[in-house]
Order: C-alpha cells, then structure tokens, then sequence
C-alpha cells in the first residue's frame, strides 16, 4: 500500500519537484510514443484497475463509476483510431492522423472498422466477438455520443449528462471491454502484419 503524505505544499516545492523523481515520493515515467495503440492500453489498464479497487461501499463505486467509463471510451476511441488508420494503409485509402483526430464519435470509427474487417477477410463470417463490440459502441454512443457526458455534469447547451442513466453495471462493462479487447487487439495485430508483409513485398 502506497502512502501519500500530507504537509503544506510551497510554490517553490512544487516547480523544483514536478517532473523531478526521487526516491521516497511516488514518480511515475512519461512515455513518448506515436501510437494510439500504446495509449489505448494505458487508459483501459486504469480503468480495469480502477474498477478492480473500488471499494464495495456503494459510496465508493459511484464516485469510481464516471471516471472508469471514460477510461473505457477513450480507450475503444484511441484503439479505433489506429485500426482505422492501419486499415486505411492496408487497402490503400488515404491515412491523415489529423483527419481521425477532428471527432470522437465511436460509431463512424466502428463501421469503417466492419468494413476493413469485411474487405481485408472476404472470405470469413463476421466474427460474434465483433458482435459484441456492436453493442458496447451502441451503448456508449447512446449515453455519450461526444465524449463528454462521462467528464463533465452537463452538455454544451447545459443540459443534463447522462439524464437516462440510472445505474451502470461495472462488472457487466469490464468484462465486455476485455472481450471488445481482445478482439481488437487480434484484429489489429494481423493487420499490422500484412503491412508488414506489404512494406517488405516493397
């Protein structure tokens, strides 16, 4: 168990030791990657862990349950965006980072994905686990469409995030998620092979 001790804090203490580690404080390392995939896993672990260390009060589960939520979305939204932009290289269609970067709707990303899955495997079934990213997309764009509604109380015309929601099953998420996750990485690892069968047949 990690413990943070309190004491007051001066101006000067905080800019001499920010980004400085030493040793009896708890520092973590910056990673600098180009990858969203990278990223993707990093908020996925924390809302896993998260969720794993939620105290079973009640109390404590709601006060876990928006951060982990978004956590997952932008995790699925960031693990999106490199499939697609893999994808896009596969089958030979233009890939601009900046162009996937302009929203975070999860719903175009999905059906761009179904569609690369349809092309670059002709030949195969649609898989069920892809199913069940189907639905996991379906529910978060239901409850938040712009990637807002799990970070802030109301939408920008100040009405009520998440006014429909009345509860959210954690357990029912993170295992939906590992699954989605699963499935995801798959898909990704083999296309990231035939790239790399494609740049060698170069």
């Amino acid at each position: 168990m990690i413990e943070i001790e309190c004491h007051f804090m001066t101006p000067k203490e905080f800019t001499n030791t920010i980004t400085t580690p030493r040793a009896c404080d708890i520092t973590a390392c910056i990673t600098h990657q180009s990858s969203f995939h990278v990223s993707a896993w990093y908020y996925a672990e924390a809302a896993k862990m998260l969720a794993r260390h939620l105290n079973e009060d009640g109390f404590f589960i709601d006060v876990g349950v928006h951060p982990i939520c978004f956590l997952y979305r932008h995790s699925l939204e960031l693990q999106f965006k490199q499939i697609v932009l893999d994808g896009r290289r596969l089958v030979g269609k233009d890939a601009r980072v900046k162009q996937l970067c302009d929203s975070h709707a999860l719903t175009p990303l999905w059906e761009e994905i179904e569609a690369i899955i349809n092309k670059v495997w002709p030949e195969l079934p649609f898989p069920d686990e892809a199913l069940l990213v189907r639905e996991v997309v379906a529910w978060f764009q239901e409850a938040d469409p712009g990637s807002f509604a799990f970070r802030y109380p109301f939408d920008k015309n100040l009405q009520a995030s998440l006014s429909d929601v009345r509860h959210i099953n954690l357990s029912t998420l993170v295992d939906a998620m590992e699954e989605s996750q699963r499935f995801l990485n798959g898909v990704a690892s083999a296309i990231g092979e035939y790239l790399s069968a494609q740049s060698n047949a170069w």
